[in-house]
């Protein structure tokens, strides 16, 4: 009788004085969550608790990532994705075929947290840069694509299996009652929104596997194009809105040395102290034409602090090379951010690492 627990689903989940139950005359206790088969259900018959259980067990095992990678620093962030995706995505995703429609932004927070530390930008880095950068999908992706999949199961369960046999009520209810809200009304929204309401009214497809991958390929360009649509409506003074980010990402997985990889993103997704950054922080707020070089009294942006400012000249000629040193102008520069690779791609984030020191130095 220890064990045994109580819980009133209703709705507002609080426990009222009539919310007593007995068995063989002994007052059983009620609580207000419990915990089954490893998720933590509310007494408001919402997925609020579960969720926030797993972002608990996940925040657990991320410090424990973090320890690893603080101790073997020269994992690389292929290497660092993937034990994300091994060790944090099977806890954060635990039992989504059920909760996958829900909303889970301390989920997809934490994710993005672990994105920005592999890139070593700061947190206020715009979210759409980070997963353009590193050419990856949110968590949420992967939860839509589990519920497909067990859809796929209940399809082919018997009739008298207990599974189809509430997931029919649901279809019931869900065609009777138009206003009402479940599981089904849930997956046959989704499917409608991505375009395969055909799917949901014929009830079966043909071939699984080429509709998961059919899916998933347009839950990731739908997300690629919302992406790719915040990053052209942030300001003309972001040097990332001018880059050609489809090709120019190689360097992430090219230079193993970690502090000149961190260099090069600073430098490509503004998260530096560079005046055209500073200048917004600053209150009150300067204008970004007044945002000027102490040096050269012209504006400190990226492009000035590489490639014009004076105070740079011995690393400039060390580094990088003559054409873009030559007469420089902001079209050379792009190109070459744009399209350096192997070795010149190295010398340039060798050259970002000291820049940004010796400006640090200078600053403060």
């Amino acid at each position: 009788m220890i064990k045994t627990k109580c819980v009133a689903f209703k709705r507002g989940g609080k426990i009222g004085m009539m919310d007593r139950w007995f068995y063989r005359d002994k007052l059983l206790e009620t609580v207000g969550q419990f915990k089954y088969l490893g998720f933590m259900f509310g007494s408001s018959g919402r997925f609020t608790k579960g969720i926030q259980n797993l972002v608990d067990l996940g925040r657990r095992a991320m410090f424990n990532l973090y320890s690893l990678l603080h101790q073997y620093q020269e994992f690389s962030p292929s290497t660092q994705l993937h034990l994300f995706n091994t060790l944090i995505s099977p806890i954060l995703n635990y039992s989504c075929e059920i909760w996958g429609y829900c909303e889970a932004v301390k989920m997809e927070q934490m994710h993005l947290g672990f994105l920005k530390s592999i890139l070593g930008v700061r947190k206020s880095t715009p979210s759409a840069f980070v997963y353009h950068e590193l050419k990856v999908f949110p968590l949420t992706n992967q939860r839509l694509i589990r519920v497909i999949k067990y859809w796929f199961k209940i399809l082919k369960l018997q009739e008298n299996n207990p599974v189809k046999i509430i997931y029919n009520k649901l279809l019931t209810q869900a065609t009777e009652h138009i206003s009402c809200t479940n599981w089904v009304t849930l997956l046959r929204g989704m499917l409608c929104k991505y375009g395969f309401g055909y799917v949901w009214v014929n009830q079966y497809v043909e071939n699984e596997n080429m509709f998961l991958h059919t899916f998933s390929q347009r839950l990731s360009d739908i997300f690629l194009q919302k992406c790719k649509e915040e990053i052209r409506s942030t300001s003309d003074h972001k040097f990332y809105k001018h880059l050609d980010n489809d090709n120019s990402v190689r360097y992430i997985f090219e230079i193993k040395e970690k502090v000149i990889r961190f260099a090069i993103t600073k430098i490509r997704l503004g998260s530096h102290n560079f005046m055209c950054e500073r200048g917004r922080w600053q209150r009150p707020k300067i204008d970004f034409p007044s945002r000027l070089c102490i040096n050269c009294n012209s504006i400190e942006d990226e492009y000035h602090i590489i490639c014009e400012c004076r105070r740079y000249n011995y690393f400039r000629g060390k580094y990088l090379p003559k054409y873009l040193i030559e007469k420089p102008n902001m079209y050379k520069f792009i190109q070459f951010v744009n399209n350096s690779t192997g070795t010149e791609s190295r010398r340039f984030g060798i050259f970002c690492r000291k820049l940004l020191i010796e400006y640090e130095k200078n600053v403060s």
